[in-house]
């Protein structure tokens, strides 16, 4: 297998890999949010419960629109983005900033 074709296989492994969308820390991308498909949850953190709240959005990315993944992040974390959709914008271009408990997402109408 050529280099150009390890690269591509392994870029298309990692989109098929699971439900979840994860961001890396910096990592900015389009988004169209089903708001059909939001769901409040208990936190979950190595399979025990936290104590806290997380919001699971369901996206797509509009280059491709038929992978439709979570997103998941804890509920104060989603102001910026819940507001956005309660006005109606569900294409957000968003980015993640820091990680772990210090991280944030930026969210951004198109």
């Amino acid at each position: 297998m050529s280099n150009q074709n390890i690269f591509q296989a392994f870029e298309e492994a990692k989109k098929a890999s699971g439900k979840f969308l994860k961001l890396a820390p910096g990592e900015r991308k389009t988004l169209q949010f089903n708001i059909k498909k939001i769901e409040i949850t208990d936190s979950e953190f190595e399979g025990k419960k936290t104590g806290g709240k997380s919001i699971h959005f369901t996206v797509i990315d509009p280059k491709e629109p038929q992978a439709e993944k979570v997103l998941s992040m804890g509920v104060k974390k989603a102001d910026a983005i819940m507001a956005l959709l309660k006005a109606g914008k569900n294409l957000l271009d968003v980015q993640k900033i820091g990680s772990g408990k210090d991280s944030q997402f930026i969210a951004i109408p198109l």
